[in-house]
């Protein structure tokens, strides 16, 4: 009676870790599907978006179209921004970006920082917020009435303080922007990202 009784129980033993093992399996199997679809549709998003960006350049006759201006950014977050740029100069041209934080409110709407009234945006009160944005590219070389879009990349640190912050982004051909020899191409595009509390 024993030996049956032992004998029912390794089956029953066997029979849970080979039903344990298929349920793992495919756990396994639906886990990693999801996540590879996840990054193909964020891969065919991204070429979708600078698709649009460039489609909405080109129509409007812009040099340099920043569609979405206003971002929502949590702390340790990163986020992608989308500019496109288009070559109307006549010739061939190399472009560089300049990207600067140049004022923020607090959720009080207390200056944190304002360029224009002599504030730095380079302080611990602003969180240093013109090191948030990455370039894709420091310059790019483009054939005349061809376009491209420049990708900011905004790395939000985890100490950032709350609020609104705006920036500047310009685009000069002949020298990086600010330097001699720079000239300025196409309007100055303004955005903001925020950083909720």
């Amino acid at each position: 009676m024993n030996k049956k009784a032992a004998i029912e129980l390794s089956v029953n033993m066997i029979v849970i870790t080979v039903l344990s093992l298929v349920v793992l399996g495919i756990g396994f199997y639906l886990v990693t599907n999801i996540f590879t679809t996840a990054t193909e549709y964020k891969e065919k998003l991204d070429e979708q978006t600078k698709n649009n960006i460039l489609t909405v350049l080109k129509q409007s006759g812009e040099l340099i179209s920043l569609p979405i201006t206003k971002y929502t950014v949590e702390r340790g977050d990163v986020e992608t921004i989308g500019v496109g740029i288009f070559n109307n100069a006549g010739a061939t041209q190399t472009f560089s970006i300049a990207v600067e934080c140049t004022e923020a409110l607090d959720p009080e709407e207390n200056e944190l920082c304002a360029k224009t009234q002599g504030i730095s945006c380079d302080s611990e009160a602003a969180g240093y917020c013109s090191t948030w944005i990455t370039r894709g590219t420091e310059e790019k070389t483009v054939k005349n009435r061809e376009s491209f879009v420049e990708e900011l990349f905004v790395i939000m640190p985890e100490d950032a303080p709350s609020g609104i912050f705006g920036y500047t982004f310009k685009v000069c051909t002949g020298n990086s922007c600010g330097n001699s020899g720079s000239t300025q191409y196409g309007p100055t595009k303004k955005f903001y990202i925020i950083v909720p509390e």
